[in-house]
């Protein structure tokens, strides 16, 4: 350990350089929120939705016994208004699958607002985004890429 460490450490005390550490490690693992209020004529409600991926070797587009989970598949949830007012981030696993849970802008009627960006890793095809808007989605989505 540096003695920059040392020297900080001694200052903070063990307990805060625990719930310091707690808090880093928090943040790294949740979606990144950016969340400057809701515009007028809107509310906030709960939305989800899971995105499953795969390398579809054979090209048909059905995931078929033996094609493997497709990690690192970028997805983007954006909103929908002119300055951007939240944008998370989520990332699929080994297991090729995101679950999507957040709260989302929806309108007065509770219609949530929103466009999903499916993106999969450099080198993998359709390398061109796919933009869902969150009024498109029913049930859980699947991209297979080649």
């Amino acid at each position: 350990m540096s003695d920059k460490r040392r020297q900080l450490l001694s200052r903070l005390g063990w307990r805060a350089a625990v719930v310091i550490a707690v808090v880093v490690i928090l943040l790294a693992s949740s979606p990144l929120i950016f969340n400057l209020g809701a515009p007028a004529g809107t509310d906030t409600c709960r939305w989800e939705g899971e995105v499953s991926t795969w390398i579809d070797a054979d090209g048909s587009g059905t995931r078929d016994e033996g094609e493997r989970p497709l990690r690192d598949v970028r997805i983007v949830l954006e909103s929908e208004y002119e300055a951007p007012f939240q944008r998370y981030d989520w990332l699929t696993g080994s297991s090729g699958r995101a679950p999507l849970r957040t709260v989302v802008l929806c309108t007065p009627d509770g219609t949530p607002e929103g466009t999903l960006v499916i993106t999969p890793p450099p080198g993998f095809s359709p390398a061109e985004p796919v933009r869902l808007p969150l009024t498109a989605i029913d049930g859980p989505l699947t991209f297979g890429y080649r």
